[in-house]
């Protein structure tokens, strides 16, 4: 099959050479988990000896400076066949999923930038914040995951940095996506 653009499908933790993906649609929205569906030319029974749900993948689309990466985790994965070639269909969520969990708990005597902080050592990336200048003696997360959290936090940040003409809303310490 002749495809303009390149389609692969690794799974880092296993020893399957990266495959080509013959479709693929990747779901992505602003604040919210990006996802994928694709189906490979590989057997169900040969994926599901090294793959299982939460198995790590990259699937990488484009050449060189035109490429694009989705990093993530399976969800799902089943056979399909259309009679003739017999292929596997995967789901695939991005590597922020664990943020969209529900997560309860109390940060005392904490600023949003040590919420933030903590929040990003959890999931090990990398956090760039200002310290806020107000305290909170409680941050209550009630049910909201981490990544509702940081949203919230995020546009209290913004709400009161508009209000303040000195300061820029790009300095915003918070992620947008």
């Amino acid at each position: 099959m002749f495809r303009l653009v390149p389609i692969k499908i690794t799974f880092p933790l296993t020893p399957l050479a990266s495959v080509d993906v013959d479709t693929l649609t990747v779901l992505s929205k602003v604040n919210y988990m990006d996802a994928a569906r694709l189906h490979i030319r590989m057997d169900y029974e040969e994926i599901q000896r090294y793959v299982t749900a939460g198995s790590p993948l990259w699937i990488r689309w484009g050449k060189g400076r035109r490429s694009d990466l989705f990093d993530g985790y399976v969800h799902s994965f089943r056979p399909k066949s259309d009679g003739y070639v017999r292929s596997t269909e995967i789901i695939a969520v991005s590597t922020a999923y664990p943020m969209f969990n529900e997560s309860g708990r109390t940060f005392y005597d904490a600023g949003i930038h040590n919420v933030a902080q903590e929040i990003g050592d959890k999931y090990r990336f990398q956090v760039e914040t200002d310290p806020h200048p107000v305290i909170q003696s409680q941050i209550l997360q009630k049910t909201d995951s981490d990544w509702s959290l940081l949203a919230r936090l995020a546009a209290a940040v913004l709400t009161a940095d508009l209000s303040m003409p000195t300061v820029e809303v790009s300095n915003n310490p918070f992620f947008a996506s």
